[in-house]
């Protein structure tokens, strides 16, 4: 893409109409004034800019040809035709190419808010494609030019969404970091809707490390921040599913059931997402009381609504429903369900519940005394964490095929993964 002076630009439009610039001679205008500003020994100002342009457009119409061009646009330098082609693009859902070519453009002429903008961007689609390594690097090219110009409120937005990159590979510490700087930036630029997403998004975070009053801190803070808001509904249901999630790991089930079914009980325009979302945690809570039947009915509510509306969320209902067939003793039946809902989770890399289904697996095939099944379970486990920094998800894995090659009398495989386990403490 090419980026003329004034003169140049006036020139090259001037051509392609097939003008001269006698075109251009009036009581206020010569010729050779004209052509002056043509080869830019003379400025350009708004006055001659607006007589310019409305000659242009004129003769444009005359010849049938749409022009949209204005004083302002002739007045522009290179820095800003460049600034202003890359930021219409940035607005018109670009693909990678595009933005590829707008980083490009911010590079050459220098447009450091462009090139956050265009990183951003590209770390929103790749998001969007469940690519959160990708993303992550996209980000912080993002916030790294943020960080140099100062463009704070940009910073803000960015600091979460990396929060959220590394809350999806499993790396819950690295993404309160994020979530917090997040926050932090938020408040001090009064941008409250980063603010209000970052709390929540480190009450989530705060919930997978075991922490929960500090989860339940953030709800609250959270809650009191949505007051007033036309999302109000939406967003108090999903807090207090998160806080029922607070009191089953604390052990109060039935405060937790209570808390979910006055929710679908009080409010009639729940969105479909989150209808099912409540059920299938339902479905989980009566499933910890023994209460199979009533665990099913509601799992089989969640499955139903997520075919229809929430297909990348569905991994979580299929696996959870299939723990009531384990406790039934129906392993083949809950084989299956686990299966497919693996695959549903690598389809959308939802690393949290394709763990999940590998762990129940190998409690099932444990069960089943299957263990060539078992070490090619674990393997696939150790496979997932290893390509993250969760340490205490290494930990685990380490420690559970150390235990595994033990009962098999294979300590050499034993001996490794023992190894593996030291190593990954002392990186703690």
């Amino acid at each position: 893409m090419e980026f003329l002076p004034q003169g140049k630009r006036i020139k090259k439009i001037r051509k392609q109409l097939r003008m001269k610039q006698d075109d251009f001679q009036d009581e206020n205008m010569t010729r050779g004034y004209f052509g002056m500003i043509e080869v830019g020994t003379r400025r350009l100002n708004k006055k001659t800019a607006k007589f310019i342009s409305e000659k242009l457009k004129a003769r444009a119409e005359e010849i049938g040809i749409a022009l949209n061009i204005d004083e302002n646009y002739l007045l522009m330098s290179e820095e800003d035709e460049a600034r202003s082609f890359c930021e219409d693009k940035l607005k018109s859902n670009p693909t990678e190419e595009e933005i590829k070519e707008v980083i490009f453009i911010s590079e050459n002429y220098s447009l450091k808010k462009v090139k956050a903008e265009a990183y951003r961007t590209l770390g929103d689609i790749r998001y969007k494609e469940f690519k959160f390594g990708e993303a992550f690097i996209n980000y912080s090219e993002s916030a790294d030019v943020c960080k140099e110009i100062n463009e704070a409120s940009l910073q803000c937005y960015v600091n979460n969404r990396l929060g959220m990159c590394k809350y999806n590979e499993l790396d819950y510490e690295e993404a309160l970091l994020y979530y917090n700087r997040a926050r932090q930036s938020a408040a001090a630029c009064k941008d409250s809707e980063v603010e209000m997403n970052s709390i929540f998004n480190m009450a989530l975070s705060y919930k997978r490390l075991e922490m929960f009053d500090e989860a339940m801190k953030n709800i609250d803070s959270y809650l009191s921040m949505i007051n007033g808001r036309e999302d109000y509904n939406e967003k108090y249901v999903l807090a207090n599913i998160l806080k029922s999630n607070c009191f089953e790991f604390k052990g109060l089930i039935d405060e937790a059931i209570d808390i979910l079914e006055t929710l679908v009980e009080n409010f009639e325009d729940i969105i479909k997402k989150d209808e099912a979302f409540i059920y299938s945690n339902i479905g989980l809570l009566y499933l910890q009381k023994d209460e199979l039947d009533e665990s099913l009915k509601a799992f089989s509510k969640s499955e139903t609504i997520r075919m229809e509306n929430d297909e990348c969320n569905l991994s979580h209902t299929i696996i959870d429903k299939s723990r009531v067939y384990i406790k039934k003793e129906l392993y083949t039946e809950a084989i299956i369900l686990t299966k497919l809902g693996i695959d549903l989770a690598t389809r959308y890399n939802d690393n949290n519940y394709l763990l999940k289904g590998y762990y129940q697996l190998t409690e099932i095939y444990e069960k089943l005394g299957k263990n060539e099944d078992i070490e090619e379970v674990y393997c696939k486990i150790a496979n997932i964490v290893e390509k993250g920094n969760n340490f205490y998800e290494k930990l685990k894995v380490y420690l559970s095929l150390t235990e595994y090659y033990i009962k098999q009398n294979n300590m050499e495989e034993a001996l490794k993964y023992l190894q593996k386990s030291k190593k990954n403490n002392k990186c703690c």
